[in-house]
């Protein structure tokens, strides 16, 4: 699961270069445009999945191999990923059709695509695990693989009665924007992912139950950070049009810094609710592990998993603000410095004695430095990008 996890991280740049560009191609009147990039977009999806589906069947092995695998794991781990990696072509074409929906500000075929892909991935475990085949983890593999092919097949269906789908094998004008996109995007992911392994692995330093307790925040916290990912779609689908242009009128402007204000109040408020849900999650441990110990610091920790929380959920709708700019490169820029950064964080507050808990304030500070970073860039870019339609 988490060499495919890092191979969808790579994937996204189709997810954030379709939307942005076919929400302005759109409000332009571009049509024809849309259709190309949507068709190229998927002929250049597929061939990737296939062609990187291949590398994990070939080497699958060998790769859970190097990630220290448990001998007696590697064959039922491999099974799993090489039967999850035939999927790779249909969940490209889901991320760029839904894409293309979000682009088109429709947000209803992507949840019935979801709704589809959930039921017949319950129904595939239900037969393939619990039914007759007991097929236990290939099992579940075949489901969510089929469920992905359920969902690609819908999404098909669904743009092809929207848009004049066409066989056009992109060249190297049409790869080159994916590349590039791809390229500040896989930095800048790997970049965020780095700074999590390092939290565990300072987490680690401090014992087995630290490690546990640690593990129990980390999955609730999860929750609430995930509230917040429609707001940071929604800011790439309505404001790119808007967001990517280098000179903006005032009524363009104003629409912009009106429709930002709105995204910042509403993932405040889900912020909020979703500070109030993880703390109080975390101040009932017992939902989660039945160790006293492990409960105690779970407990203790829960005012900052929940502050960790909202500063997540608003500085997502501000990560949207950024990819709707297009401003990829200066994600990636600083995703890299707040790097070090962070590991200066998490080494003072370990030299100072806060203890395990430590992390989840350099957690906290983590989310509080990108929101301060992306808010300073949105407002530098709102007034230069102004200041050359003013004068223009």
């Amino acid at each position: 699961t988490a060499i495919y996890n890092f191979v969808l991280q790579i994937f996204t740049c189709f997810i954030v270069y379709t939307c942005g560009q076919v929400s302005k191609l759109s409000s332009k009147g571009q049509h024809d445009k849309v259709f190309r990039l949507v068709s190229h977009a998927l002929i250049l999806g597929v061939a990737t999945g296939i062609f990187v589906a291949a590398g994990l069947i070939v080497f699958g092995n060998p790769l859970l191999a190097a990630m220290d695998t448990l001998p007696e794991l590697i064959a039922p781990a491999a099974s799993y990923l090489k039967i999850r990696a035939v999927s790779l072509p249909a969940v490209l074409v889901c991320m760029v059709s839904g894409a293309f929906c979000l682009g088109r500000k429709d947000s209803t075929t992507p949840l019935l695509v979801a709704i589809a892909s959930t039921i017949t991935n319950l129904l595939g475990d239900m037969v393939l695990i619990f039914g007759p085949p007991k097929l236990g983890i290939a099992g579940a593999a075949l489901a969510t693989t089929a469920s992905v092919y359920v969902g690609a097949a819908y999404f098909l269906w669904t743009v092809s009665r929207q848009i004049p789908l066409k066989f056009l094998v992109p060249g190297w004008k049409d790869i080159k924007p994916f590349l590039t996109t791809s390229s500040m995007l896989t930095i800048r992911n790997c970049s965020i992912m780095v700074n999590y392994v390092a939290m565990t692995m300072v987490v680690g330093s401090y014992g087995t139950i630290a490690s546990a307790s640690h593990q129990v925040a980390i999955s609730i916290f999860m929750i609430g950070n995930l509230a917040a990912e429609p707001f940071s779609q929604c800011a790439q689908s309505f404001l790119a049009s808007i967001g990517s242009m280098k000179k903006r009128s005032l009524d363009e402007h104003r629409y912009m810094v009106r429709a930002m204000k709105l995204l910042v109040a509403t993932t405040f408020v889900c912020g909020a609710a979703m500070f109030a849900l993880t703390a109080g999650l975390c101040s009932v441990p017992s939902l989660f592990t039945t160790n006293p110990a492990i409960a105690q610091k779970v407990g203790f920790a829960a005012p900052i998993v929940g502050i960790a929380v909202w500063l997540s959920c608003v500085n997502c709708v501000s990560d949207g603000f950024i990819f709707a700019n297009q401003d990829y490169t200066y994600g990636a820029l600083l995703a890299v410095l707040n790097v070090p950064l962070l590991l200066f964080i998490l080494n003072v507050g370990k030299n100072m004695g806060f203890g395990w808990w430590s992390v989840w304030i350099g957690m906290g500070a983590f989310y509080a430095i990108r929101l301060a970073e992306n808010t300073a860039r949105v407002l530098y870019l709102n007034k230069k990008r102004l200041h050359k339609a003013k004068t223009a």
